[in-house]
C-alpha cells in the first residue's frame, strides 16, 4: 500500500533510529505532515528529544528505547504501539 505524503493526517508512523540524524529528520517531516510518531532509538535521551520536537508540532509521540534488530525487542515495540494506537500505518526502518 502506498500512502501519499499529502494524505498522512493522523496516521501512525514508526520510525526506527529516530533519535538523531536521518531518522529524526524523517520523524519530524512525517509529524509536520500530520502523522503521530513512534520514536525508536537505542538512546533514551535522544528519543526523548525527538519526542519533544514531535509534540511541539502538535502530534503525539510514543518513545520505545531498544534494538529492533533483536526479534523479541521488535515484537515488544509492535505490541506497545498496538496497545497505544491499535494500528501501524507507516513503517520507516531506518
Amino acid at each position: 500500500m502506498s500512502i501519499s505524503t499529502n494524505n498522512i493526517e493522523n496516521r501512525i508512523a514508526i520510525v526506527t533510529g529516530s533519535g538523531r540524524g536521518l531518522g529524526q529528520a524523517t520523524a519530524l517531516l512525517l509529524a509536520q505532515r500530520g502523522a503521530h510518531i513512534v520514536i525508536n532509538d537505542l538512546s533514551a535521551e535522544n528519543a526523548q528529544k525527538t519526542a519533544q520536537e514531535v509534540e511541539k508540532l502538535g502530534r503525539r509521540a510514543l518513545v520505545h528505547v531498544g534494538d529492533v534488530s533483536d526479534h523479541a525487542e521488535a515484537n515488544r515495540l509492535v505490541e506497545k504501539v498496538r496497545g497505544t494506537f491499535s494500528r501501524v500505518d507507516i513503517l520507516v526502518n531506518n
